[in-house]
């Protein structure tokens, strides 16, 4: 089910974030306590790097849970795979913060950055590494390396492994 025409936000519903707009850009929008999450929630069960809402270019709206500790919950449900979700849809993100999509501004990005994790992976992709090697090296998933992966070509507008190596090596 396609978003509303224009822009597409997450509306803080319960927890620290209640009442607070998050415009969503296109492309993937981490959720997350990390500093340098695209939507920062401070509530304590929510992981680093929590889940995924993805803008996609046809419109729709999909969230994918990043491995977190608390869950990721639609209609209360736990979500394991990716999950399309429609405007009003409530959001369960660990066992405090619930956030509501909703219409909302027209969002960009103003310059393509990798968070702090996906820059770890897309460093070791450069040194050659796999994703099992990559997984194992820091202490996550290998499903987690490949949403990191997903994300960061997503952000810098890559395809391949190559094009993020060479990204990483020389910056363009």
């Amino acid at each position: 089910m396609p978003a509303a025409p224009g822009g597409v936000a997450l509306r803080g519903v319960i927890g620290g974030a209640e009442g607070k707009l998050f415009p969503l850009v296109p492309g993937a929008n981490v959720v997350g306590r990390a500093e340098d999450s695209d939507v920062r929630l401070i509530d304590s069960g929510v992981s680093r790097n929590h889940a995924e809402l993805s803008l996609r270019p046809d419109g729709r709206v999909v969230l994918f849970d990043l491995g977190s500790t608390n869950g990721t919950f639609v209609l209360g449900k736990r979500i394991d795979d990716e999950h399309e979700v429609g405007m009003g849809t409530l959001i369960g993100f660990g066992t405090e913060a619930v956030l509501q999509l909703v219409p909302g501004p027209v969002a960009r990005r103003e310059k393509a950055e990798l968070s702090e994790r996906e820059r770890e992976v897309a460093v070791r992709v450069a040194r050659g590494l796999s994703n099992e090697e990559i997984a194992r090296e820091l202490g996550i998933s290998r499903r987690t390396v490949d949403r990191h992966l997903a994300n960061a070509y997503a952000r810098l507008g890559l395809h391949s492994r190559v094009e993020l190596a060479r990204y990483i090596l020389t910056g363009k």
